[in-house]
């Protein structure tokens, strides 16, 4: 009797294990955003200094301020470790400067743009490691900054995470934007790179680019969002190894050509997995992985209303991976156009990946109930 409890025990505990891993794989963002209060607060409480606002209009306000650096290369002027949290429109603003400054680890939280930067010279501008919360626009906003660097910040609840506006040649790297509207939003924009910035659960784009051409988009991760990343009038980008899933619509392109779409993991998205419209053209889609769109709407996972768009790639003739192609016949693309991948792939060129935090928090709670099973285990070893 004893062993057959102790056995019932192991059971329970093995699908105790599967039932809360399934409630992580199916996280919510209710769930997530608490977790994340906690370490708002914790950043926003720790050792950071209490401050006003900060306007600069020109260069001699940095050494108004008292900012330490001196506005060279090797020593920009330093805006670190404050907390302004202020009823302003901008938390931050700088406006017409030509020296060089780098705005780090610091909390804001203001009424309409948390760090707003217009019109500096090209390479001055430097944003990294920043908290930006609820502002009503953006959390950082950027106009008429050329190659500037937007690296590990933290965006959230704002009307939208991260704006450039004709800001050619800038680095937006590893930022992390949740609970937006919007979370990275490229508008007039050429040769950016847009690279690992996590952007999800965004009430409405995931990113967005308007007007935009020659930006690379490598190793983003867009999930449950309304759309993972929309295109408009966007050409001769390259969206590479990214993962466009468990949105409404995984990639939105409109009047876009000349684009290349490759090695992107698309799946899970309750509608089509990518939807190009009439006036898209010329796009390539190869080796990405399309998994899942659309369950139960009677759909393909992709739709193609534009003009001369590629579903496979034409140098080694290889197409796409579709979880749902019978295995002989070119996979049918829904729309207007009839196109086809000509060469589906019959197995997925890509991964699925757990983000970091998520993985380590499944690992530390499968470990904890599997430590639990194995006790059990031995203890009924030794009984025997």
């Amino acid at each position: 009797m004893k062993i057959i409890k102790s056995k019932h025990k192991i059971s329970f505990l093995c699908l105790v294990s599967l039932f809360i891993t399934s409630l992580i794989i199916s996280t919510n963002s209710t769930t997530v955003q608490s977790l994340d209060k906690e370490i708002q607060s914790d950043y926003h409480f720790s050792a950071l200094i209490n401050r006003d606002p900060i306007f600069i209009y020109n260069n001699s306000a940095f050494g108004l301020y008292g900012f330490p650096g001196d506005g060279s290369p090797g020593n920009p002027y330093r805006i670190e470790n404050y907390n302004i949290t202020a009823s302003a429109a901008h938390g931050i603003h700088i406006n017409n400067t030509n020296v060089y400054f780098k705005i780090q680890n610091c909390y804001i939280d203001a009424d309409i743009v948390g760090i707003f930067i217009l019109n500096v010279y090209n390479q001055t501008a430097e944003i990294v490691n920043n908290y930006c919360v609820n502002n009503a626009a953006y959390g950082i906003s950027l106009d008429s900054a050329f190659e500037s660097i937007i690296a590990d910040n933290t965006l959230l609840y704002n009307g939208g995470g991260i704006y450039t506006d004709f800001c050619d040649g800038s680095e937006i790297v590893n930022n992390t934007c949740l609970w937006n509207n919007d979370g990275i939003f490229l508008d007039d924009t050429y040769k950016t790179v847009v690279i690992e910035n996590e952007c999800s659960w965004n009430s409405r784009y995931g990113i967005i680019f308007m007007y935009v051409w020659k930006n690379l988009v490598l190793n983003n991760t867009c999930t449950n969002n309304q759309v993972g990343i929309f295109t408009n009038s966007t050409s001769r980008s390259n969206f590479t190894e990214n993962a466009f899933n468990n949105n409404e619509y995984g990639i939105l392109l409109n009047d876009s050509e000349e684009n290349i779409f490759k090695y992107n993991y698309i799946g899970h998205n309750t509608d089509y997995g990518t939807s190009v419209y009439t006036s898209s053209s010329n796009n390539v889609f190869h080796h990405n992985a399309f998994v899942n769109n659309a369950l139960g709407l009677g759909k393909q996972q992709a739709l193609d209303n534009g003009t001369g768009n590629w579903w496979f790639y034409t140098v080694n003739d290889e197409g796409n991976y579709w979880s749902d192609w019978g295995g002989t016949e070119p996979y049918a693309i829904d729309g207007t156009t009839g196109n086809v991948d000509l060469y589906p792939l019959g197995t997925s060129p890509v991964i699925a990946e757990f983000s970091s935090a998520f993985y380590l928090l499944y690992l530390a709670i499968f470990m904890s109930i599997s430590s639990i099973g194995f006790i059990l285990l031995k203890r009924h070893t030794k009984r025997k």
